[in-house]
């Protein structure tokens, strides 16, 4: 993950330089510019840390409901609500992306998507022979999972 993160953070700045580029003197619009530029790195590792923290708070408010009771109408909204919000940070992500990082995340979501669609399949084949089906917030958490391993794997392969 740290990988990852250090990726997303260099790829953004180092495209940008150029050899022999003679170097400026600090001033107000040169520390503007840098300050954007940065801010963009710092606007995308914020953006991915809130959708896995909206995911896992997703994850966990599921599995809770099944174990309390009491709280299971509140749990249920929880999860829901952290799945929303995942899914709205992950909508805001690929705005800041250059064109290869967005044929990355494009690669890691068709392989999401795949995944989770023959998993939806297989699931569904063998609850015709009697197997526990899936809870429906399930998938979602699947969908994430598949979209982090083929960030991973992408990531790795386009380097």
């Amino acid at each position: 993950m740290q990988d990852f993160l250090a990726l997303l953070r260099s790829g953004s700045t180092a495209k940008k330089r150029q050899i022999g580029r003679p170097k400026r003197r600090l001033g107000i619009a040169s520390s503007c510019k840098s300050l954007g530029r940065d801010d963009l790195a710092d606007r995308r590792i914020t953006t991915l840390l809130f959708f896995y923290l909206a995911a896992l708070l997703s994850v966990i408010a599921l599995g809770l409901a099944a174990k309390i009771p009491f709280f299971h109408t509140f749990l249920f909204v929880l999860a829901v609500a952290g799945a929303t919000a995942a899914i709205l940070f992950l909508l805001r992500f690929p705005r800041s992306n250059d064109q290869h990082e967005r044929q990355i995340n494009f690669r890691a979501l068709t392989f999401a998507s795949t995944g989770t669609l023959i998993f939806s399949a297989a699931i569904g084949f063998l609850h015709s022979f009697g197997f526990h089906p899936v809870p429906w917030l399930g998938i979602p958490a699947l969908m994430v999972i598949l979209r982090s391993i083929g960030l991973i794997l992408y990531s790795w392969r386009y380097r």
